[in-house]
């Protein structure tokens, strides 16, 4: 900076691709034993954290809110400062959790910020058609995880069928790659299931021209 070299002691160099994981487990290391307390005395019922953010459900006060969220932040002042929101509904990533008091459980909704300009894929895009239906019905089947209530699925639906078709979407398009997206199987999309690697004898690529057809390949 203005011709001066300097050499960083502290944190990590930005952009570094080694920063993901080593926040990752810098946190972790931070965090466990204060956490480990927490869980034992049984306040914290749910601990989860993607980076940094942190979603915490606690059977106990506002009080006992403050002091878990002080207890971390006490664990490197100069370092970590967490900010926190307190509530019966928040969101987490994409999702929006409300605690239901009456019922006892936890509902849960597909979040989307009101910033968000869904600038999808153009129908005129060059892209296989085969891609396109395959983001439409991985975007629906992520409607279907998010979404506890089955309302709030079909009224997200509609907005995601409206928005594609401002895109240039065909009305018959969308509905034809809806169809293979059933609500019914929610608890099926839940599940983690890990994919069998399968080896390959052979590796090629797909020379991509929409003038020609898929059989062109370049080995």
């Amino acid at each position: 900076f203005n011709s001066e070299i300097y050499y960083q002691i502290n944190d990590t160099t930005i952009s570094s691709p080694f920063i993901l994981p080593y926040t990752n487990i810098f946190i972790f290391i931070l965090e466990r034993n204060i956490i480990k307390k927490w869980i034992q005395s049984k306040t914290i019922l749910l601990y989860n954290r993607f980076i940094d953010d942190i979603i915490i459900i606690i059977n106990g006060t506002y009080e006992d809110c403050n002091n878990i969220i002080s207890d971390l932040n006490n664990i490197k002042p100069s370092i970590i400062k967490l900010t926190n929101e307190v509530g019966y509904k928040l969101t987490f990533l994409d999702v929006l959790v409300t605690w239901d008091n009456y019922k006892k459980q936890i509902d849960t909704q597909a979040y989307q910020k009101p910033l968000n300009n869904y600038q999808y894929l153009p129908w005129k895009s060059y892209h296989p058609k085969e891609m396109k239906k395959a983001f439409i019905k991985a975007e629906a089947m992520r409607y279907v995880r998010l979404n506890s209530k089955k309302q709030d699925y079909l009224n997200l639906i509609k907005l995601f069928t409206i928005r594609l078709m401002k895109r240039g979407y065909p009305e018959a398009f969308i509905k034809k790659c809806l169809l293979s997206v059933h609500y019914n199987k929610r608890f099926k999309y839940l599940e983690y299931t890990r994919k069998r690697i399968q080896k390959l004898s052979l590796l090629f690529h797909i020379v991509y021209n929409h003038i020609l057809t898929k059989k062109v390949l370049r080995i």
